[in-house]
């Protein structure tokens, strides 16, 4: 009899040892991140979190989807001008689709209008083969969460004019800090775990944004001012 608790305490190890060291199949990650959001669209609903009744809340899209409004460049070869930024992301993505993990945080700070901080974001996702969400500023909690319950792992929200989330207190903020660092949203039933995302903020006014959040984006892109060639570029798109 203590031969056979000894031998089955040993298959109990093995089994775990070996579901630690062997990597998911695709279809057992996609039934893990339909139970991850399921379980926080319930969350969400228990909470009252989750965006504004009757208003659904942005789902991600994908491949050619992405483009169906805006056009614009699709790869990092079509995307014109900003040599430094483009290479620094393209190294990244490059480099997170090789180890099979998401992009890193990315901040797109500039005081600059309309030089491709929309664009390059969504280049990012096609190059990826993800979804994007892409909302501007002002997202609460409440709104993130409807959003989180509706994305896979490695998509992309992408937050543009993200100082105004900022506007009215920098505490309107304050839960996008456990997403960045610990890939959680808080509730009022504790902690919930969201699909392993990567966040995109881009702004104007850089300033606005707590310390806290600014150091937990660990890309920072500088985009610089388009020349004359590069604008007659753009404007064939």
């Amino acid at each position: 009899m203590e031969a056979l608790v000894i031998l089955i305490l040993v298959s109990v190890v093995i089994f775990i040892v070996y579901r630690l060291v062997r990597p998911y199949t695709p279809e057992e990650r996609e039934s893990i991140n339909m139970a991850s959001r399921a379980d926080l669209a319930n969350a969400a609903k228990r909470t009252g979190m989750g965006g504004s009744p009757g208003k659904p809340s942005p789902r991600p899209v994908y491949g050619a989807e992405i483009f169906a409004n805006a056009g614009g460049p699709r790869t990092f070869d079509d995307y014109v001008g900003q040599t430094r930024a483009k290479m620094q992301l393209k190294i990244a993505t490059l480099s997170a689709a090789k180890r099979g993990e998401r992009v890193g945080h990315i901040l797109i700070a500039t005081g600059l209008h309309g030089v491709g901080k929309s664009a390059i974001a969504r280049v990012i996702a096609n190059s990826l083969n993800v979804g994007i969400v892409e909302v501007q500023g002002e997202l609460t909690g409440e709104e993130a969460m409807g959003i989180f319950s509706g994305m896979k792992d490695h998509d992309i929200l992408f937050i543009d004019e993200a100082h105004k989330l900022a506007d009215k207190g920098k505490a309107r903020i304050e839960w996008l800090l456990p997403v960045l660092q610990d890939g959680v949203m808080t509730t009022a039933q504790g902690p919930k775990k969201i699909p392993n995302v990567t966040i995109i903020l881009a702004t104007t006014d850089k300033d606005l944004l707590p310390e806290t959040i600014l150091s937990r984006l660990p890309l920072k892109p500088v985009l610089e001012p388009y020349t004359p060639q590069e604008g007659a570029q753009i404007a064939a798109y």
